[in-house]
């Protein structure tokens, strides 16, 4: 069910006690991979507003992109404890790889009510610079894959490091996909085509249980999140491959 202004949470990966433990080991990627106790933490906030401001179970959602083995080990355990579903989104050439869900991980997953999705093939680290057929392939492909584990094309995913174009969404389309779960930080639903796109707000390792409540509760504080997105969004256009590496000084000097 998408609500018109549902909070959708953008997570990674989770650990118990190291970082190695699951998904990409790359430094950006480290940036994004949140304990299983302050995991834990969160939800238990999140569901004690939800609680006292009597709002409905999935006025907050829960999405986690690349498919690392956190999802099933960590992830799903705790929300299903609180009465959550999930969104997992898989990157299908990592399946079966070290810190990467199985195939029957997956299905376990999805037979346990949480929600199966694609995050491309390869999880290309600038889709929108690929070729038309690059991209094209890269959500047939994880289309596939996707299908003969559960039984059929899920039609929703999200994009690697939101990198997002006319073509990346004309190519999604092509592959049955019709939810997009996108890097823009907003609680706002937009449409291309046929295709529903959804804003997403980052949880990393530095989030505070303070601030994510603010995500939740706090409109003015949403808006200065997006302020901040818009600017770094900016810098992608102007720096192009360069954005990656001196994305870290830019989030520091607007750091809330």
């Amino acid at each position: 069910m998408i609500m018109k202004h549902q909070i959708v949470l953008m997570y990674h990966d989770l650990f118990f006690s190291d970082k190695s433990e699951s998904g990409f080991q790359n430094s950006t990627a480290l940036k994004y991979k949140v304990s299983a106790e302050i995991f834990e933490a969160q939800v238990q906030s999140i569901v004690n507003y939800i609680k006292c401001n009597k709002l409905q179970t999935d006025s907050v959602d829960f999405t986690f992109d690349d498919g690392g083995v956190s999802s099933i080990l960590i992830a799903a355990p705790i929300l299903e404890k609180y009465g959550f579903k999930g969104k997992f989104y898989i990157s299908t050439a990592y399946i079966g790889r070290k810190g990467f869900l199985n195939v029957e991980q997956i299905k376990q997953l999805f037979q346990r009510g949480h929600y199966i999705g694609s995050h491309s093939h390869t999880h290309p680290e600038r889709m929108n610079i690929l070729t038309e057929k690059e991209i094209n392939d890269e959500w047939a492909k994880s289309q596939a894959i996707l299908k003969d584990i559960i039984g059929y094309s899920p039609n929703l995913a999200s994009i690697p490091n939101g990198y997002i174009s006319k073509i990346v969404l004309d190519g999604m389309l092509k592959s049955g996909i019709e939810i997009i779960d996108t890097s823009a930080i907003t609680n706002k639903v937009r449409h291309y085509k046929t295709t529903t796109l959804r804003g997403r707000y980052a949880i990393t390792e530095t989030t505070t249980i303070k601030q994510l409540m603010k995500i939740i509760s706090s409109p003015s504080y949403r808006i200065i999140k997006r302020l901040r997105y818009e600017l770094l969004e900016i810098a992608k256009i102007v720096l192009g491959n360069s954005y990656l590496t001196i994305r870290k000084k830019i989030f520091e000097s607007c750091k809330i």
